[in-house]
């Protein structure tokens, strides 16, 4: 189980690093597109971090309880 976190963590890196490439403003300034963009990869982090916090407390439940 401790592996699936670093897969869950490049799954967090992959997923955030296109919105680096969104938040850069061109002279336009900000659009109803870009901020649609922005809002759909934060929820698509925001999921992938959620899942993070869900494996590491299954971690830590099962090294406290030692269920095998």
């Amino acid at each position: 189980m401790f592996g699936l976190v670093f897969w869950i963590v490049l799954g967090i890196d992959t997923t955030f690093k296109p919105l680096t490439m969104i938040l850069t403003m061109g002279p336009d300034g900000s659009t109803l597109e870009k901020e649609a963009a922005i809002t759909r990869e934060t929820h698509l982090t925001m999921a992938w971090e959620m899942l993070l916090y869900v494996m590491i407390a299954t971690i830590a439940f099962m090294g406290t309880t030692k269920p095998f």
